[in-house]
């Protein structure tokens, strides 16, 4: 349907109003056409600073007509006008259609629009008003005093607790995988402890405080390119989920294996990003080698971290993302956290030997994804397929012990694995900047 309304609506706009007249004279537009209109909502499109026309369910061609005369003509031209409309959006969301992925059209580096609307924002701006002022306050008080001070794991997880209850953080689902609810306690060593490996996915800052807050681990940073990593502290990390996405690490950044850092701090888990770079949480990118440098049995377990609303993610980088990010926060009533722990995986000298493939063979892409763009799992194993989100180049492929994170992430968060990575984010980010605003509808990806 909608490829049909977007040929249509090209085919229109090269007609002239004379044409156009005398075709809605003589042949009048039918019921169903105008129906099938008004089913394709569009969100705001904002281009060279100017806001477009909106369509919605309640300002379709049909709903407008009804306050023109009633006849056959001049409901038709208004159609037709809106048609044109619809033609000029759809043009500018196939800027960013070379960021989707090829085999599932799931776009993860778009934004997700806020549920909110206009009736809310009173209640939204008090909100807002009530909770920054405690949070400023805590979180100046932790960064710069408490972090540094002798005060045991217990107090600095209490301390992010209160912060993550003022981010308005009331309620986390945690589910482990092969544990069944009311018997966790009896199976502790489902869940990641001293001398771990966390593989968490990065989706928003509040990854980073809640993994903080529950298990104290050590932040990494990987890269795509190199299987060592870069040690980071707890607010580094969460600038990191804000910053543009880094192919290579700046000139001058110590890394270091993550066998060693293991054997240094016997004590702390491991938290790895092997995805590298924020998505929206729609689906897995192409895994870091990091993960690759594991020692043998050393237990790795899956985090699949995710949102509702799922509006407070950031897979698009700069200050004004910053901006939305602390205004969806602060101003949304609660943030539910749905949290799911995959069950320990392990690097095997099996998993360590890599494999070429000529072609895709891919057994989960055929299966049907929901209305929000999440699949119903990620097939029974994702071989590395070839080329870019473009087709270009052959990417070089994944270890055993990647495509098996990669699978465990996406089947605990029911979301697809994805042929894309940090160098497509890249080019993603130049186009977004370079276009200021980006178009974004509900049902796309």
């Amino acid at each position: 349907m909608r490829t049909h309304f977007i040929s249509l609506a090209r085919f229109l706009n090269t007609l002239s109003p004379s044409t156009i007249n005398c075709a809605c004279r003589h042949f009048p537009p039918s019921q169903s056409l105008l129906n099938s209109i008004s089913q394709n909502r569009i969100c705001r499109l904002k281009s060279h600073g100017r806001d477009s026309a909106v369509l919605s369910t309640s300002q379709h061609p049909l709903h407008i007509a009804r306050s023109a005369p009633p006849s056959g003509t001049s409901r038709a031209l208004t159609s037709i006008k809106h048609i044109r409309t619809l033609s000029s959006i759809s043009t500018a969301m196939e800027k960013f259609s070379q960021y989707r992925d090829r085999g599932t059209q799931i776009a993860p580096f778009l934004e997700i629009p806020s549920p909110r609307t206009l009736a809310q924002l009173p209640l939204s701006i008090t909100l807002l008003c009530l909770r920054l002022p405690f949070f400023l306050f805590l979180f100046i008080a932790y960064f710069g005093v408490l972090q540094w001070l002798p005060i045991g794991s217990l107090v600095r997880k209490a301390c992010l607790w209160m912060i993550l209850l003022v981010c308005g953080v009331w309620w986390v689902d945690l589910q482990v995988e092969g544990v069944r609810k009311g018997s966790l306690s009896k199976q502790s060593k489902k869940l990641p402890r001293a001398g771990t490996v966390i593989v968490s996915s990065f989706t928003s800052p509040i990854d980073i405080l809640y993994l903080a807050a529950v298990f104290d681990p050590i932040f990494t940073a990987s890269y795509p390119n190199t299987r060592e990593i870069e040690r980071l502290s707890l607010l580094p990390a969460i600038i990191r989920s804000l910053s543009p996405p880094l192919s290579q690490p700046p000139p001058g950044t110590k890394l270091i294996p993550l066998s060693r850092l293991l054997a240094e701090n016997p004590n702390r888990s491991i938290a790895l990003f092997p995805e590298c770079t924020p998505t929206n949480g729609r689906g897995i990118l192409r895994f870091s080698p990091s993960l690759d440098s594991t020692p043998e049995n050393t237990p790795i377990f899956p985090i699949s971290i995710r949102y509702t609303p799922a509006d407070v993610t950031t897979p698009v980088p700069g200050w004004s993302t910053a901006g939305k990010f602390v205004w969806r926060l602060f101003s949304g009533g609660t943030h539910c956290v749905r949290v799911r722990i995959a069950g320990e995986i392990y690097n095997t000298p099996r998993e360590e030997r890599k494999r070429t493939y000529d072609g895709i063979e891919d057994e989960g892409y055929g299966e049907e994804v929901d209305e929000n763009g999440y699949g119903s799992g990620s097939g029974a194993e994702l071989k590395r397929r070839v080329g870019g989100a473009g087709g270009e180049e052959k990417e070089k492929p994944q270890s055993e012990l990647c495509v098996k994170g990669g699978e465990a992430l996406a089947r605990i968060g029911r979301v697809k694995r994805l042929n894309l990575g940090v160098k497509e984010k890249m080019e993603f980010v130049q186009a977004w900047v370079k276009n200021k605003k980006g178009v974004w509808h509900r049902g796309d990806a």
